[in-house]
């Protein structure tokens, strides 16, 4: 059998697992947007939202780089059933604070950080359940899903609170995470290592082995251009998709006239058709160059974003809606190019023994960038108008885009078969 998506699926194990990764990311991006859109929904504060993704980005910084070591102690597969289970249980208690700010900024943290022990365990699962020549599919089937239920979670989170409220649609979402538990522990047994106990001082050592990792790969990462400038856009990009998440149900309902229920399938899912639009054409160009199509992602993105910012002068044309969301198809196109086109980078330069270490460092700068620019943006909306924040915005990243025409590029590199000086 080819080693296509179908062809992995074949694999009961696998098929278990991505079930479970499935579920329990769906629901965890649902629950995150429904938080968002109640919030906002209780105070009319943007600058609430964004402590909204503090409080989701904050626990990848502190466990992000141990949770790996602390999961490998464990059956990987009790790991996963025990996070799905205790992720059911927090959103079962969100239910009962879901007027309380506080108390739910603290639930999306605790989501959060036992999400981190669950994603190293799944990762670390695959290469135990799949056959060497069938990983890469495997591997693009969970990376794929893992931005697909992101997309989704976020699109239909408004819908569910109007069909459910917002009790039901949490209610939902827990039980999603009790399917996940079950079906993950329908697998059968793959992890057969002796589990261990954790003493402090193994994990001391641990954090001090880590921490010397780090240090190496950040000092490798300054000394290559290649590596860091990859970084860098991807972590101005998750930055850009912070602040959008946090301003966009204010400039929605005051800005477009639409209610937050109606923000994800007028403007967060027309966004994630234009990234897969965008993947699908990247893919079809097989080479580019990898500057040019990073500097035409920032530059029509911050376009889109710019006519968007701009809809009351145009919101009076019968077409204005439709308007605005071809805008956000667009934003979403060009977004994907730089994030596919940057991911990409980052597997073709970083050496295989430190690939690991590279793309960690990348994730923890895309927490920090999604979730701590985006209370800027929301407190610039908070005292000016939604308008103001999106122009800013869409400024700084249209700016960002064409100041990058004119920089000398040195050594310009395709993505695909040439690579040319």
């Amino acid at each position: 059998m080819a080693n296509t998506f179908l062809g992995v699926l074949q694999n009961r194990n696998f098929l278990k697992l991505w079930i479970g990764l499935t579920g329990s990311q769906f629901a965890y991006n649902v629950v995150n947007f429904v938080i968002v859109l109640h919030i906002y929904d209780l105070t009319k504060s943007s600058t609430s939202i964004s402590l909204v993704l503090i409080a989701a980005s904050i626990p990848s910084i502190i466990f992000g780089p141990f949770s790996g070591i602390l999961a490998d102690k464990v059956d990987y597969q009790k790991v996963m059933f025990w996070a799905s289970i205790l992720r059911m249980l927090a959103v079962i208690v969100l239910i009962f604070s879901k007027n309380n700010v506080l108390g739910l900024l603290e639930i999306v943290f605790l989501i959060s950080a036992i999400s981190q022990f669950f994603s190293p365990a799944s990762s670390a699962s695959i290469p135990l359940i799949v056959k060497e020549k069938k990983l890469v599919a495997a591997n693009s089937m969970m990376v794929t899903t893992t931005y697909a239920t992101m997309l989704l979670g976020y699109s239909v989170a408004g819908p569910l609170m109007g069909l459910l409220t917002t009790k039901g649609a949490l209610l939902f979402s827990a039980f999603l995470y009790l399917v996940a538990a079950y079906v993950i522990n329908s697998m059968k047994k793959y992890d057969y290592k002796k589990e261990s106990k954790t003493s402090l001082t193994r994990i001391s050592h641990g954090v001090e082995h880590i921490w010397l990792q780090l240090k190496d790969s950040v000092l490798h990462l300054i000394k290559n251009h290649d590596l860091y400038l990859p970084i860098i856009r991807l972590t101005l990009s998750w930055a850009m998709l912070g602040a959008f998440i946090v301003l966009i149900p204010a400039f929605a309902e005051k800005e477009i006239g639409l209610s937050t229920r109606q923000v994800g399938p007028y403007i967060v899912a027309p966004a994630g058709i234009g990234m897969i639009i965008g993947a699908y054409f990247l893919d079809k160009k097989k080479s580019f160059l990898y500057n040019l199509a990073t500097n035409i992602g920032f530059s029509f993105a911050g376009l889109s974003l710019l006519l968007l910012a701009l809809y009351r002068y145009y919101k009076e044309v019968p077409s204005a809606l439709i308007i605005a969301i071809v805008l956000m198809v667009s934003m979403g196109i060009f977004s994907s190019v730089v994030y596919i086109s940057s991911q990409t980078m980052l597997h073709i330069k970083a050496d295989s023994h430190i690939r690991g270490r590279i793309f960690g460092i990348s994730s923890m700068l895309m927490s920090v960038a999604m979730s701590l620019p985006a209370i800027f943006a929301g407190g610039i909306s908070d005292l000016t108008s939604p308008m103001t924040s999106f122009l800013v915005l869409a400024l700084g990243v249209l700016v960002y885009g064409l100041v990058g025409f004119f920089r000398v590029r040195g050594n310009e590199l395709y993505i695909g078969s040439k690579n040319v000086s």
